[in-house]
């Protein structure tokens, strides 16, 4: 016949056990969730991160776009400068053979 006593230490073993596996359960689920919860974070900062890049590329497109068109209205203004200096030129060079020719004569 077992002794109630035996029975008694034989019973604090067996929650012992069940409680040490409760832990490790406990430990396992507990690493497990921080596993994916880490992995879950890292795919959101991907996708932050390409988000974030294709809007800096998008505004850096923008930003080129708008400096040729600076770039191309100034040297149509440029070469319209070039073009009134040339007739200009022409200009000042016959009123200057005007004036040498009067006082020539």
């Amino acid at each position: 016949m077992v002794h109630p006593v035996e029975e008694v230490i034989a019973a604090e073993k067996e929650a012992e056990k069940i409680l040490k596996k409760a832990e490790e359960r406990k430990a396992e689920i507990i690493d497990k969730a921080k596993h994916e919860t880490l992995a879950i974070l890292g795919e959101r900062q991907k996708k932050m991160d390409a988000e974030q890049e294709a809007i800096i590329r998008k505004k850096s497109d923008e930003l080129e776009r708008k400096k040729e068109k600076i770039r191309a209205d100034g040297q149509g203004k440029v070469a319209q400068i070039e073009r009134l200096a040339q007739g200009n030129m022409v200009k000042a060079i016959e009123s200057l053979l005007k004036e040498f020719e009067k006082q020539l004569d």
